[in-house]
């Protein structure tokens, strides 16, 4: 089973980052049940103005693309509208591997 070891979510401060961010915590306690492991990654949030923007020139994603989520340093999605099912496959799809 592959591990996620760093999800970063890159935003200006809004509330679209904490909806991003929710969903994430909540599929991953879901998959600490399914899989009977704990879920020991880093989340980062990257809300303050200063630290979203070096974030994005690091990363090579736009500010127009904000929110932005990467897991183990691969874009896995854009944007606040992707839904918890999609999420849940992202994230099992790395596990599997």
């Amino acid at each position: 089973m592959a591990e996620i070891k760093k999800i970063e979510i890159i935003c200006f401060p809004c509330h679209r980052c904490e909806v991003v961010k929710e969903k994430i915590q909540n599929i991953l306690k879901c998959l600490e049940f399914k899989f009977g492991k704990r879920m020991t990654c880093e989340l980062i949030l990257y809300d303050n103005r200063k630290e979203a923007m070096a974030a994005a020139s690091r990363m090579g994603c736009s500010t127009t693309q904000f929110p932005a989520t990467y897991i183990n340093g691969e874009l896995a999605f854009i944007g606040n509208m992707i839904s918890e099912q999609n999420i849940r496959k992202i994230l099992e799809t790395i596990l599997r591997i």
